[in-house]
Parts: structure tokens; sequence; C-alpha cells
């Protein structure tokens, strides 16, 4: 399945030629295009035993210009319209691809492109930034209505056409916002976020937010809505606002958890509205309490029977809970001990 993603398999001495199996396949008005303002000698074209480029589930654009950057001396403009005519390519001749990553400050316009409709119709994941153009966003949200995977990189920049791509989504079900800034404009794309995401919440499963920025902290009060979240991922430095609204929710459903910077009694009480599901809990950078790690640990075999790995916050005090544990928890296969002293 070597070309569902060639892009990124594909080893750095074979790039050239894997691009030297894209030109030829270029239309005769791309051709025509390339040779007229970069010069360069097409290869002659070959008749391939199967449409290799048909096979293309994966379009990572981040791939696709370095791809042409590195093997091909060009200068800015002609990287771009290099770039231009192999995305047309790809998107013309791609019947349906399933996952997208756009972080990348250049996207060549892809609007009037033929197959545009077939290429995006039944895209399941996407990868884009709020840097992305608004205009561009907008457009895939006239085309993609199945996104199921969604991950955002968030910068200082508010993008309605990001927030309209979001609400035209009928079943998503992941979620990842990454945040490394810090700027006042994010406090009104986050609550566009609020409100779209609040519209996926019962098909969404899966959600992770990653907030170094100590500054703007993503709306946290819609968790509460998320009752049938199966994963939940959470790494804020705002840990204040955030402890506050998982105390006020309940996710019965979870079978992962991995929460940081938090403390033992908030994951305690997280844990045990939990209906059993739980197999999988990460811990990291929580407060070393050592009145509390015994309660985090009891809560953790009171209502995870199927726990599979773990990790743990353990005082001296804790070696009889630790050995409830193992009594409770017969499935599981790995232990991370972690000091609370």
């Amino acid at each position: 399945m070597i070309w569902r993603d060639p892009l990124r398999t594909c080893k750095v001495k074979n790039k050239r030629l894997l691009l030297n199996m894209f030109l030829p396949l270029l239309s005769k008005e791309s051709k025509e295009i390339l040779e007229k303002f970069i010069k360069i000698k097409i290869p002659k074209f070959r008749n391939y035993l199967f449409d290799y480029i048909g096979f293309l589930k994966y379009l990572n654009l981040e791939n696709l210009h370095f791809l042409i950057e590195e093997t091909l001396h060009l200068n800015y403009i002609q990287q771009d319209t290099m770039k231009q005519e192999v995305y047309k390519l790809l998107i013309n001749r791609c019947s349906s691809l399933k996952h997208l990553n756009i972080c990348q400050s250049y996207i060549p316009p892809f609007q009037d492109f033929p197959e545009v409709k077939n290429c995006f119709a039944n895209l399941h994941e996407l990868r884009c930034t709020t840097d992305n153009d608004s205009s561009y966003l907008f457009e895939l949200a006239k085309i993609c209505k199945s996104i199921q995977k969604l991950r955002i990189d968030c910068s200082n920049k508010e993008n309605p056409g990001l927030i309209k791509l979001i609400e035209e989504q009928r079943n998503l079900k992941c979620f990842i916002c990454v945040n490394f800034t810090h700027n006042q404009n994010q406090q009104k794309l986050f609550e566009e976020l609020l409100r779209v995401l609040s519209k996926n919440a019962r098909n969404l499963s899966y959600l992770k937010t990653c907030d170094w920025s100590r500054g703007i902290c993503f709306p946290y009060s819609i968790l509460k809505e998320f009752t049938n979240l199966t994963k939940l991922k959470l790494w804020d430095l705002n840990v204040q606002q955030l402890e506050q609204q998982l105390r006020m929710s309940a996710f019965p459903k979870l079978q992962v958890l991995h929460l940081k910077y938090l403390s033992m009694l908030t994951l305690a009480d997280i844990i045990s509205k939990t209906k059993g599901d739980l197999w999988k809990i990460k811990l990291y950078g929580i407060d070393r309490n050592k009145e509390h790690s015994g309660k985090l640990i009891q809560s953790i075999y009171l209502h995870c029977p199927n726990l599979r790995y773990v990790t743990i916050y353990v005082g001296y005090q804790d070696y009889i809970e630790v050995e409830q544990l193992l009594k409770y928890c017969q499935k599981l296969e790995g232990i991370v001990f972690l000091n609370s002293f």
C-alpha cells in the first residue's frame, strides 16, 4: 500500500524519481506552462500498468512542497508555479482522497479544478491551521461534509472559513486543537469553536487539546456536553479553569485518559464517574500531594476493572492501595510508578 502516501514513504534519494513519474502525467496545458516559465524538460510519457495517482489516499502539502523544493533548484516564483501544476494533477487524478494536511502558508487555489469535488467529497481527516486562507476553507466547507477527524494548529488569527468548515460537518468524531501562542484575538476564535463544536457534542468520541500559551484558555465549559467521549487528552497550563470544569463534567464511556498538571483529587473524581471501560490512564506533571495519592489509586481500582496500562503516583504510605490495584485490575499489562514524595 506504498502508493496510499508516497510523498511520506518515499526515501530522499528516490524523490526525484517520484517527481519524474508525476511530470509526464501533467496535462498538455500544464506542460506548456512549465516549459515556458521554468524551462524544465518534461520526461516522456510512459504507459504505466496502474493509475498510481488514483491510489493516493493521503496528501500532505508540506511533503509535496518539500519534494519540489529539495529536488528542483528553482526560485520562489518558479516553485509556486510547479506546485500549482503538480497540485492540479493530483487533485484531478485522485478519485477519493481520505486524508489532507494543509498546514502550509501557501496553498495553490483549487476551486476551478474540474475534479475537485470528486477528490474531496469523501475526505475523512483534515489537519489545518488558523493561518490558512479563510476563502480556501470556505470552499472546502462547500465540498467536505463527512470529516471525522480534525486537527487545528492555532495561531493568533481569526478564521471564519475554518468555523464554517467545522459547522458543515455531519459526523465529526475526533477534534484536536493545539495552541502555542498567546493573543487576545484567540478569545473570539475559541468562543466560535465552542459554538460549532457543541453541535457535534453527541458524535464526538475523541477530544484532545494542548495549550502551552499560559494565556487565553480554551473554553472548557463545553466539556460537560461531551458525554460520549471515549478518549480524552488534555494538556493545558491554565489549570484552574480546567479543573473547575472537569469537576462539573462526567465522561461515563471513557476508555483512554491522558491528563497533565491536574490535582490528584480532580483525577480521582473524573475516574469515579466512568463506567468501567477505562483501559489506559496516563498522568503527567500532576500535583504530588502524598495525602491524595492513595485516593487516586483507590478510585482507579474501584472503577477500572478493564485497566491494562496506567501511570500512578505512589508514596510510602500507598503500598496497601497498590496491592489492591493489582488484586482488582486483573488485566493489567503495564504500570509506570512515579513517586509522590
